[in-house]
């Protein structure tokens, strides 16, 4: 008999190790490729905070940036303290992030098991390892989304712990102080945290209104939501100060949310069709990347919902199942995080996509990338398809329903897609809103967009969504999971090699001579511990060469501009490369010149320092 309990045990934990494996090794293994830095500006002042905490001073290029919460790379300092090699921290962050990716594979499995008691192994395995790849972005780029998927996550794995202890006051008070703790925590990530809060708040009375019960102790989430959030609140303010170099009376890109006038814009009618395409065509857009289970269950969750908000006596009358009832707070809260985000980013842009539409079908204007953004919304996703999965697998014959409506919304979408947004976009060079389709063309940067790397995702969206209805109608839900579990390992590895890879890659080269040049000469001269970088490119607005400089060169403080004529010795690399005859402009100023690459550009000043950098072997000209 123990024989048999040890076996059972050794079996039911192989499982989910095996499912944790599966979502997370690949990743793991891809992070050996990574090569830094894949979005300059971004990554950098995101990365920051763990240099901080080393006790390195990357405030001179980080205030340039936009704010990027510093809570999850802030713990990253260790990697900071052990090497100042940049290629093993970059990696080692990424290797982190592709845990945490990893680590939601092990909360569906909970939640298929535990609390909704799917029994059928090949099914919970394709459905937990197809939620964790349901992500926006790769972990090879080091992005707050990672650790804000993560607590969306937890969020709902507790509000499922609510709802079946609702009776027992002590675990309710745990809950809730782990579900404020999670919630404070993400405060430091990104300003777009609050939306959690909001979900959550929603997700609270909406189920008080629908069953007259309280999810949370009030008394436990007043305080500990206080502390919390004053808390996060605190170092947001502090890491601004000291990185960001930002006061109260100051302003940062990312610092706030801006909604630009917010639902009011809609009163003007050339707004109309502007509003539309951004939230058609993130719908669509999400339709494509599911393979359509977004929109069938954005249909049936919306009617769900719709009935508990007008018709709740309706609603209350039926014999709702543990399913429905169960699914409901998680169900709630990743809609609500999503229609918030969506809104919220739809009023921000409007401007800008008001100016697409204006300048006609030959614009190539930056915001259009918001017609297929969903990095925004991302976190809520991985949660809500998990809960998709149960609906599936419990609900069959009420799900069979929804398929025709579901499939008239999606006809409706795409109808809207290709007459009024694709004309807008197709030939456009802005590849942000291309993300979610190029990878069902194939499509890589190297080729110009044309129409035919966006038709295949509408092909693809339309054979998905009738193989998963036939499928769901033979009872092989498991089939449809996998189906579009492989949708989402694609897009996940092609954006990761065709994409990520390539920016990676280019701008390395812009800082790679330099780097290697003043590592070769740590140990042979004393290099000023301040060194200056110029990026001479007057069109560029963000994504400057300095940040690049910063991370590679990590222990310096780089100053982003050209040094004072006051400075008397100085290390400094610029992009502006000159014909022999232009160099008279800096040798006549005191400097000494090297050319390192068709990029790169050294000049050192100051006697002294020219002929320690002589002596080491650096053929310095004058």
């Amino acid at each position: 008999m123990k024989k048999i309990q040890t076996n059972t045990k050794k079996k039911n934990l192989c499982i989910p190790i095996m499912i944790f494996l599966l979502a997370t090794l690949p990743r793991v293994i891809f992070c050996f490729f990574m090569i830094p830095v894949g979005v300059l500006s971004d990554e950098t002042a995101t990365i920051s905070g763990g240099a901080y905490l080393a006790g390195y001073d990357w405030s001179q290029v980080i205030q340039h940036a936009g704010y990027y919460g510093t809570g999850f790379t802030a713990l990253m300092a260790p990697l900071f303290m052990a090497t100042d090699d940049p290629v093993i921290i970059y990696r080692g962050i990424g290797m982190v992030c592709a845990v945490l990716q990893g680590a939601s594979s092990l909360i569906a499995y909970r939640i298929f098991t535990k609390y909704f008691s799917i029994e059928k192994i090949l099914f919970v395995a394709v459905a937990a390892v197809a939620s964790s790849y349901l992500v926006t972005d790769c972990s090879i780029i080091i992005f707050n989304e990672h650790p804000l998927m993560l607590c969306s996550w937890i969020i709902a794995w507790i509000l499922l712990y609510l709802q079946k202890n609702l009776d027992n006051k002590k675990k309710k008070i745990r809950a809730t102080l782990l579900l404020i703790l999670v919630l404070g925590y993400s405060l430091t990530l990104h300003t777009r945290a609050i939306a959690f809060w909001l979900a959550v708040g929603i997700a609270v009375v909406f189920y008080a209104w629908l069953y007259h019960r309280c999810l949370i102790s009030i008394p436990a989430a007043v305080i500990s939501g206080g502390v919390f959030a004053a808390a996060g609140t605190w170092y947001v303010q502090y890491i601004q100060g000291k990185l960001w170099i930002a006061d109260s009376a100051s302003s940062m890109r990312n610092a706030e949310i801006h909604l630009s006038g917010g639902p009011l814009q809609l009163l003007d009618p050339q707004n109309w069709q502007a509003w539309a395409n951004i939230v058609i065509g993130q719908i669509h857009t999400a339709g494509v990347f599911t393979g359509g289970i977004f929109i069938l269950f954005f249909v049936i969750f919306t009617h769900l919902l719709w009935k508990a908000l007008w018709r709740r006596k309706e609603l209350q009358g039926q014999d709702l199942s543990a399913v429905e009832r169960g699914t409901f707070p998680v169900i709630v809260f990743c809609m609500a995080g999503i229609a918030m985000t969506m809104l919220g980013q739809s009023f921000s842009w409007l401007p800008g996509s008001r100016e697409v539409i204006a300048a006609g079908f030959e614009n190539d204007l930056y915001a259009t990338k918001a017609y297929g953004y969903l990095r925004y919304f991302g976190p809520f996703c991985g949660p809500l398809f998990c809960i998709c999965c149960v609906w599936m697998y419990k609900r069959r014959e009420q799900i069979l329903k929804y398929f025709r409506p579901a499939l008239a919304a999606l006809m409706v979408c795409e109808a809207y897609w290709m007459i009024c947004i694709v004309p807008y976009i197709y030939h456009c060079g802005q590849i942000g809103v291309f993300n979610f389709y190029f990878p069902f063309s194939l499509w890589t940067l190297d080729k110009e967009t044309r129409l035919l790397a966006l038709l295949p995702a509408s092909v693809i969206l339309f054979l998905s969504f009738i193989l998963c209805w036939v499928m769901v109608k033979k009872k092989q839900q498991w089939a449809s999971v996998l189906f579009v579990c492989g949708i989402f390992v694609e897009v996940y590895f092609f954006i990761g090699i065709a994409w990520d890879r390539e920016f990676m890659k280019d701008n390395w080269e812009i800082a790679d001579e330099s780097y290697g040049l003043i590592k070769s000469l740590e140990e042979k001269i004393d290099i000023p511990d301040t060194i200056y970088v110029q990026d001479a490119r007057d069109w560029m607005t963000d994504q400057f060469t300095y940040y690049e400089y910063q991370f590679l060169l990590n222990r310096y403080t780089i100053i982003p501009e050209v040094p004072e004529d006051t400075v008397e010795e100085a290390v400094f690399f610029t992009n502006m490369v000159y014909t022999d005859n232009d160099y008279y402009e800096w040798t006549s100023k005191g400097y000494a010149y090297l050319v390192l690459d068709e990029d790169e550009l050294l000049l050192v000043k100051g006697e002294k320092l020219q002929s320690e950098f002589r002596e080491a072997g650096v053929a310095l000209k004058e």
